[in-house]
């Protein structure tokens, strides 16, 4: 039996549901770059920080940030908001060789860099360097993430420098050059997570994300118990094509001779939430 009518009808309701939960994920990265705020008293600025967005890995920018009150969030009101603080990059990445030109590629793989926030004079520099694994990036595990951040905390804790710890996902990435000069090529994929934000307030404060969360509600403009819903709908909808039709032999030999012209979408939905390869 052929099943592409039904299948071209759930393709679309996957893609929905995935694209919808990439807006959730976005909305989400986008405050928790603005909860990276923070007031000094070492300089005569009062506003924080950000990443300049979009991160460029051979360019990293920061931005003025934003400080907040009474949970709203308001821009540092004396900076034009196209002002962008250079980044010196002195990021080491082992695996390159110590001089000439390498090449090496990263799949699903996390290096943490931290940017230090200095005062030259009347001006304000930024220098990014690699972090703990001494520029190896590593398998993304939330347990050795955790470790990462409570050390960068704990070793900050007498430093008066500003500095913001990002775990940096290295989603498809292929870097060239040597271990302190080196690019990544055009076609890379990654992202910059800002996981904790050092400020000199005289507490030997951080603004990592467990504690800003209870500070801030995330207030989401995209509700999640729609996506709760779109998954539901999703999942029944796939469900009972697998399940209640009538499959000769079966539906896993069908999957087996088929998966490779199932829409995108729908052989994804297949392979997260039902198991299947």
């Amino acid at each position: 039996m052929t099943t592409s009518i039904i299948t071209n009808l759930l393709g679309p309701i996957c893609e929905l549901y995935y694209k919808y939960e990439k807006a959730l994920e976005i909305q989400s990265a986008n405050i928790n770059t603005l909860r990276n705020y923070g007031f000094s008293t070492s300089f005569a600025l009062n506003y924080g920080f950000e990443l300049y967005e979009p991160f460029d890995l051979n360019s990293i920018k920061l931005q003025p940030g934003v400080f907040t009150y009474n949970d709203t969030y308001n821009v540092f009101p004396n900076l034009s908001s196209s002002t962008t603080v250079d980044v010196q990059k002195l990021i080491k990445i082992q695996e390159l060789p110590v001089s000439g030109i390498g090449t090496v590629s990263y799949v699903d793989k996390t290096l943490p860099i931290q940017i230090s926030i200095k005062q030259n004079t009347s001006s304000i520099i930024g220098i990014a360097s690699a972090f703990e694994t001494d520029g190896v990036p590593y398998d993304n595990v939330y347990n050795l993430n955790d470790s990462i951040i409570r050390t960068f905390e704990s070793s900050l804790v007498n430093d008066s420098n500003l500095q913001i710890l990002i775990l940096l996902n290295l989603e498809n990435t292929t870097l060239q050059g040597n271990q302190y000069n080196w690019q990544a090529l055009p076609t890379s994929l990654y992202r910059a997570n800002i996981q904790s934000f050092r400020v000199d307030n005289g507490y030997g404060q951080f603004y990592s994300f467990s504690a800003n969360n209870a500070f801030i509600a995330p207030n989401l403009y995209l509700n999640t118990s729609i996506s709760t819903s779109l998954y539901n709908t999703t999942y029944m909808n796939v469900y009972n094509w697998a399940n209640t039709l009538t499959w000769d032999p079966d539906f896993d030999t069908w999957y087996a001779a088929n998966s490779s012209s199932l829409p995108f979408f729908l052989h994804q939905f297949l392979v997260d939430y039902f198991g299947l390869s």
